[in-house]
């Protein structure tokens, strides 16, 4: 690798961070701006695609491993790491960084601009892939804002007296995020060549946004921006800026035929007394709302405006719903005839454009030469003709990528050609789209537009020309050299895994670990996720044990790690080592210790050897950031590595005692998160990491860092991977898609075999290397009995292509080394790092095995050890061995190491159980020794014979519990033994007792039996007859007729506040109450109760003054109140 250090300085970036002084400022809390969407969220059904939670579950995927622990991100942080980045020196390379696109597709954009006077110019505006331009009318972009350090664009402007002067309004805002906050509003006086900031500048930990802008046509000095907070006003080109309006200013619109007239709409998801539409008369000086017509402003979530051009006193105005009002749906579409001075609702109730994700994704615009024709969009576009009365849809998300229907889902905003009426423009999540005729076919034009965002990554090992990336909204992509990428599979993408002995074979995710597996290429996928207990994280970990490709390990959301030995075939999954709880963000396997993995979690580190099936605790000394990877050295099994996201703490150390103790190797890189490192395979002490402002590289083990390479913007960098065969170096970057560059080449290194393996003898294996840039011939060799053995050549002068396939043959051996060297060039040589085994595959039937009693009814669990064995086993079952026939229990045994079964009758003194290869026969094993299989001793206490039991009065079943542990069906005869049994409880836990109220008709002859829940097989029934009887009008109480709540009483409280509930019938109640952060902080019910009256009582006596929100659910049916306790 040729490294050349130049200290190069970057001055855009200091420039801007080091213009002005910046105020002290909030911090930005994360938990307080997830309170309520979680609560929210929580109060909710399952909902599907298109309600919002999408955009939500981004926002706290990105957000709380930035905030972690505490949910704050530090006033100033990113402005004080873009000047440590400024004073780094960069590693010069060979070649400069290569952008791989996708060149096809875009990502997330939110603006779209034509050059004033010129329409072949364009600009947009990527949320977090910075500004783009275009000279040809959109058929092609370059990158505009590379130079800036903060990528994130809400909105952009020209003056338009002089449009070389621009605005450039930075971060979101709203209320999804996806971690892409501003830095306030940026300006360029020389056509964008280079910005500055203005006077509205805050730091990145502020947590606001510009989300409009609009200057004034007469004169551009006059300059109004919108943020999430207020609405300002500069009379200087942005030197000063004075507060007109506050609220979340999220519309701001200008009279086009009187300058002086402008129109903003205020709106905050959950409702507040601010939403609603506000008018200026005086060019943005005072402002005055205008509610006639429109709903109260608690009902308003979020609103769109759009001028009607040839005639300014029709305007249209988009609405949608808070969140308490109606999810944040499409309110109507209301039309105002006098300048927005009163409205008069056009649509009928019902016509819903936003699905329920109103606060993220609308918009709305009018045909500039014909006022009846509106067009307005959320999820998908939708067009009127009569001014709103009535719709026609014009696109479909769900449709394939090329149909003429078809516009990425979640629409941000519609603009017309200037000079061509019937051409319209969208930008959406999925990029830039165009028609011709006024949305009837569309095409997307996002030709260079590079603003994938990117969550994760996967390299092919065999072939040097193809990965794949899970991206945010737009599902998973192919790269294979070309810079179009093809679409392979839908949703938020996640973890993409390519098999390093197969190409064909892919694994892909979509959010929240809904994982699928292609075996050709991508072209069909079957779902894995059956065996798997449980969601993943939003983006959810997927590797390969690099010891065995069809061996794949993943994690669930609930605190398990999971692990496949057939590629997740046949539901055939098993959890690992213990529970650990929530938050298992990173898996990753060591490549030089079998069954060794490292789990990271949002603020832990564990370490599992398959030898003690634990997860062992290594945090040690990390400080409590979100853990970001865990990334085990390829070469020396005791060094590990960590990065952290947060601020305020190293994010790269190092452990040399596999998890003993850590080391901050962090040096002078950036204070920002970091998502990945790298080792260089050619030279160990060599690690690139990736975080949210680039890429950095070192080559003294973190003494020192240096930015890596020439042109690569500062963006945030998602994940990273070394292509072994090459040593390129290839990142995905959420925002500015795939890149790659040269590191100058991999040496010679055996990858596989390289130690830990066992080899079935007879089977086909592939060495694979890397240093295949050296061209010539390699050797070869094996050493059977290392290292007093000597070595054997396996393959002598064998092309240096990276692979080699081979039989493994004898004899048997437990200390087998591998070694490869090139034939001319002296010293590229490598050895693999640890023993390998080769031996006979074999079965170990390990539990029962003799002298056991086994009680029917009971699920227990057969165990058995499997040796380089992966076919589907036989098991089968022997009541009296060795005379008896052997029963068939399952042929198709997948399973790793243990199935369950459950014994059935009849009893048995001796007998045995075999396992058998399906494929093999002759690999099988059978128990040592008979065990007993016999029935539990239960017998029921009551009902046994002469109760009287009143219908709807409950009472307790009671029975014997001591020999079984499980689970029950219980039934109930009301005629025996001629009538039917109904089943009381389907699957109740054997604890002894069930609580049952009895229900009509009555009854004299009534039996209870009990019975397995798996193949109900009786135990017990009553010994005797009992009754179910109706007590008379008078004796029957009175149950309440429907289902209702008081109110909390008394409130405000100290210390405790009641509810009483009435329910006219069981049913299950579950009653939670949350603080205002959305946690939990109290569990007042979780179960059935009767029906009748009950009383729920919350003592706050433990907690603090403050609001808390109580949730009651029962009859499917969710209600949520408000307690403010007062100490």
């Amino acid at each position: 690798m040729k490294r050349t250090f130049a200290l190069t300085i970057l001055l855009a970036v200091a420039a801007l961070a080091l213009a002005q002084t910046q105020p002290p400022q909030t911090m930005i809390n994360v938990n307080e701006q997830l309170a309520p969407w979680r609560a929210y969220y929580d109060s909710q059904a399952e909902w599907p695609r298109a309600h919002g939670w999408k955009p939500f579950k981004r926002y706290e995927w990105d957000m709380l491993q930035r905030s972690w622990p505490d949910g704050l991100v530090p006033a100033g942080a990113y402005w004080q790491a873009l000047e440590q980045r400024g004073r780094m020196p960069r590693m010069t390379l060979d070649e400069p960084w290569t952008n791989l696109g996708p060149y096809n597709h875009g990502g997330r954009t939110r603006v779209i601009r034509f050059h004033p006077n010129n329409p072949m110019v364009m600009f947009a505006g990527a949320v977090s892939g910075g500004l783009w331009k275009s000279t040809d009318g959109g058929e092609s972009w370059l990158p505009f804002s590379d130079q800036l350090s903060n990528l994130a664009v809400g909105c952009f402007e020209m003056d338009p007296t002089n449009p070389d002067v621009m605005y450039l309004g930075t971060g979101e805002g709203y209320f999804n995020g996806d971690a892409v906050l501003g830095i306030g509003l940026l300006k360029s006086t020389n056509a964008g060549q280079s910005w500055n900031p203005t006077a509205l500048s805050w730091n990145y930990g502020a947590g606001r946004s510009v989300l409009k802008l609009n200057i004034d046509p007469r004169n551009g000095q006059i300059v109004l921006a919108s943020t999430n907070d207020s609405l300002y006003r500069s009379i200087n080109g942005g030197q000063s800026f004075a507060r007109v309006l506050s609220g979340n200013i999220n519309e701001l619109k200008r009279d086009p035929q009187n300058p002086d007239i402008l129109l903003c709409g205020a709106g905050y998801p959950w409702g507040n007394i601010q939403n609603g539409v506000y008018r200026s008369t005086d060019n943005g000086i005072n402002w005055t709302r205008t509610s006639t017509g429109l709903p109260n402003a608690n009902s308003i979530g979020r609103i769109v405006l759009a001028f009607y051009p040839a005639n300014s006193q029709v305007v249209y105005a988009g609405v949608c719903g808070s969140f308490s009002y109606n999810s944040s749906q499409m309110i109507a579409i209301f039309r105002s005839l006098d300048n927005g001075l009163t409205w008069t609702q056009m649509t009928t109730t019902g016509t819903n454009h936003y699905a329920s994700q109103g606060w993220y994704d609308m918009a709305i615009a009018v045909k500039p030469d014909e006022s009846n024709m509106i067009f307005s969009s959320g999820l998908d576009l939708y067009r009127s003709t009569n001014s709103g009365t009535t719709w026609r849809q014009l696109s479909r998300w769900h449709y394939d990528f090329g149909h003429p229907d078809y516009i990425h889902a979640d629409h941000h905003e519609i603009v017309f050609h200037p000079t061509n009426t019937n051409e319209l423009w969208e930008v959406t999540d999925g990029g830039i789209f165009k028609s011709v005729d006024l949305g009837e076919n569309w095409v997307e034009k996002s030709n260079g537009y590079v603003t994938f965002q990117y969550y994760a990554m996967g390299n092919a090992t065999l072939d040097t020309a193809l990965a794949y990336g899970g991206t945010q909204d737009n599902g998973t992509f192919r790269w294979a050299g070309s810079p179009d990428h093809d679409p392979i599979y839908g949703g938020d993408g996640g973890y993409c895994v390519v098999d390093y002995t197969n190409n064909n074979t892919i694994y892909v995710e979509w959010q929240n670990g809904h994982r699928y597996r292609s075996d050709n290429a991508g072209q069909n996928f079957s779902d894995i996720n059956p065996g798997i207990d449980g969601d993943g994280p939003w983006v959810t970990p997927m590797v390969l044990d690099p010891f065995d490709h069809l061996t794949i390990y993943t994690t669930t959301a609930n605190g398990s790690v999971w692990k496949s030995p057939n590629q997740g075939r046949n539901g055939n999954w098993q959890t690992i080592g213990q529970s650990l709880g929530g938050n298992m963000q990173v898996l990753e396997v060591s490549e030089t210790v079998p069954g060794r993995l490292y789990l990271g979690t949002s603020s832990a580190v564990y370490r599992y050897d398959s030898g003690t099936n634990l997860w062992t605790n290594v945090t040690g000394n990390l400080p409590g950031a979100w853990v970001t990877r865990v990334v085990p050295d390829p070469f020396d099994p005791n060094i590990v590595y960590v990065t952290l996201s947060g601020f305020g703490t190293g994010h790269v150390w190092k452990s040399t005692n596999a998890g003993g103790a850590w080391q901050n190797i962090s040096g002078n890189l950036p204070d920002v998160p970091f998502q990945d490192v790298v080792v260089d395979r050619s030279e160990p002490s060599t690690l690139y990491a990736g975080g949210d402002i680039g890429v950095y590289v070192t080559t003294n083990g973190g003494q020192t860092w240096a930015i890596l390479g020439e042109g690569l913007p500062a963006a945030r960098v998602d994940d990273m991977d070394l292509q072994r065969v090459t040593g390129v170096l290839r990142i995905a970057t959420h925002g500015r898609g795939m890149w790659e560059v040269p590191t100058g080449g991999a040496n010679l290194a055996l990858f596989y075999p390289n130690g830990g393996e066992t080899l079935p003898l007879g089977e086909n294996i592939i060495f694979r290397w890397s240093g295949v840039s050296f061209g010539g011939t390699v050797t070869i060799e094996i050493n059977r009995s290392y290292p007093s053995a000597s070595w054997s050549p396996l393959f002598t002068s064998t092309a240096n292509d990276g692979q080699q396939a081979w039989t493994v043959t004898g004899p048997e051996a437990e200390h087998v080394r591998f070694r490869i060297a090139h034939n001319t060039i002296t010293g590229e040589t490598d050895t693999s790092n640890t023993d390998s085994r080769i031996s006979s595959p074999a079965l170990t039937l390990l539990w029962p095995n003799g002298g056991e009693t086994i009680l029917t009814g009971r699920r227990d669990t057969v165990r058995f050890g499997r040796l380089l064995v992966s076919e589907i086993l036989r098991l089968e079952l022997n009541r009296d061995y060795p005379n008896g026939a052997w029963e068939l229990l399952s042929d198709n045994v997948w399973e790793d190491s243990a199935v369950q079964w459950t014994v059935q009758l009849p009893a048995s003194e001796n007998a045995r159980l075999r396992l058998t290869s399906s494929e093999r026969p002759e690999l099988a094993d059978e128990s040592d020794a008979g065990f007993t299989i016999r029935a539990p001793q239960m017998t029921i206490e009551s009902p046994n014979g002469g109760e009287q039991l009143p219908v709807g009065t409950p009472t307790l079943i009671r029975w014997s519990a001591a020999e079984h542990v499980g689970t029950l069906r219980i039934q109930l005869n009301r005629s025996y033994p001629g009538g039917a049994w109904e089943t009381i409880s389907a699957n109740t836990v054997n604890d002894g007792e069930y609580t049952w109220a009895p229900t009509a008709p009555a009854s004299a002859q009534c039996r209870i039996r009990l019975q397995t829940p798996f193949d109900f097989q009786t135990y017990v029934e009553s010994a005797g007859d009992f009754s179910i009887t109706i007590l008379a009008a008078d004796d029957a109480p009175e149950l309440p007729t429907r289902f209702a709540l008081s109110e909390p009483h008394p409130n405000p409280f100290n210390p405790a506040t009641q509810i009483t509930l009435s329910l006219p019938a069981r049913t299950e109640v579950i009653a939670r109450v949350y603080n205002r952060l959305g946690q939990v902080v109290a569990l007042l019910a979780d179960g059935e109760l009767e029906p009748g009256e009950h009383t729920l009582t919350f003592d706050g006596s433990d907690l603090p003054s403050g609001l808390y929100f109580l949730r009651i659910t029962a009859y499917d049916q969710t209600r949520m109140m408000k307690a403010v306790l007062i100490k």
